[in-house]
């Protein structure tokens, strides 16, 4: 948040997950709604300037590329609802002046102006109970009447939109925590804006070659990672590093890196630096009660500064498969120091590629020299 013009607390703080006591993400959905359409609305609750009790707020907000802000401005609904109830005493004394004044056109007035009102009224209390299917009528007056049903028409139409992207909203979230919880390998959600911050600092530094850099400043490279911030894991990753709870994991989150992770953490920031489309390593790790796991981490590097405030990163678990391929390796060898060592031929013909194998012995036989 860079500035707030009643709570200058919150001036320059990261509000990255903030949630009203409704459990809304105020600010996470106000850069998602500049993102996604531009200008937008956001309901929340957020409390009036001198109190501390939050209260129903509805906020517009616009992006300005050029700095790449989100503006918002808002109001809270008891005012709305306020100012509703004060539009409607000014109507009432007006149509009651008039009526004193015009005893004879009161049938008129009332049925002109009363009934339109009382309708829009109606209709803006339906809107506020939940109800959208409302046919807004005398939108074809070409009066001040005519112009509030019109506007009336629009607002309703906003309303109806805004349910809509909210709704669609709700559904992909939904969707990503049920692939993110429920994927079959492990899968961190890191925030790297700040990380990103630090590296480009150090471009503005005059920093050309930062793997040289930070091979000389081991200081510099921890003090970058302590820029990372491990937002969520899932349930895949509780289970390859033996942790029963993901407050468990990030607790002891320093057990599970191996002797090399000073290596792999400048292959990674320097392949941010470098602005690669990915990055992937083989690395060793150690689940929280020492036994070790090699596995292959890879990410997708962010191409905009709001995207490196979400990286999911995957880790593949190949331990397995690595002591299958030691093994094989191990066994191709001593099937060679067999065949070297027995006084029998042996050969061995594949057909389906016409390859011929001959043991040494077999050759000496026939009277070849082993290559």
């Amino acid at each position: 948040l860079v500035i707030h013009p009643f709570q200058p607390e919150l001036n320059n703080t990261d509000l990255t997950g903030y949630e009203d006591p409704n459990g809304v993400k105020l600010f996470d959905e106000m850069i998602d709604v500049v993102k996604k359409d531009g200008p937008g609305f956001v309901e929340y609750s957020w409390p009036r300037p001198g109190s501390e009790k939050p209260v129903p707020k509805v906020s517009f907000v616009k992006g300005f590329a050029p700095w790449k802000w989100a503006i918002g401005s808002g109001i809270y609904v008891d005012d709305v609802n306020a100012i509703y109830q004060q539009v409607l005493l000014v109507v009432g004394m007006v149509a009651l002046s008039i009526l004193v004044v015009v005893v004879g056109a009161s049938t008129v007035i009332s049925r002109g102006i009363t009934k339109p009102l009382s309708s829009i009224a109606g209709n803006m209390r339906r809107l506020v109970e939940g109800d959208r299917d409302i046919e807004v009528q005398f939108t074809d007056q070409n009066n001040e009447i005519g112009d509030l049903s019109r506007m009336m028409d629009v607002f309703i139409e906003k309303t109806i939109e805004m349910d809509r992207l909210r709704e669609e909203q709700r559904k992909a979230e939904k969707r990503f925590k049920g692939l993110f919880d429920h994927a079959e390998v492990s899968i961190w959600n890191l925030d790297l804006s700040k990380t990103h911050e630090a590296l480009e600092k150090l471009r503005l530094d005059g920093i050309t070659d930062l793997r040289r850099y930070l091979e000389n400043n081991e200081s510099a490279v921890w003090d970058i990672n302590a820029t990372v911030k491990v937002v969520q894991v899932n349930e895949a990753t509780l289970k390859l590093f033996g942790a029963n709870s993901e407050d468990e994991f990030l607790n002891q989150i320093e057990k599970i890196f191996g002797p090399s992770v000073t290596e792999l953490y400048i292959d990674e920031v320097c392949a941010i630096w470098e602005k690669k489309n990915n990055f992937r390593s083989e690395e060793n790790f150690h689940t929280l009660d020492g036994k070790d796991i090699n596995a292959i981490i890879s990410f997708r590097i962010p191409e905009t500064e709001d995207d490196f405030r979400s990286v999911p990163v995957s880790l593949i678990d190949i331990t397995e498969r690595q002591r299958s391929e030691l093994a094989l390796k191990e066994s191709e060898r001593r099937l060679d120091l067999a065949l070297r060592s027995t006084e029998d031929g042996i050969w061995d013909w594949i057909a389906e590629n016409d390859e011929l194998f001959l043991s040494p012995r077999w050759k000496q036989m026939l009277g070849f020299e082993d290559e």
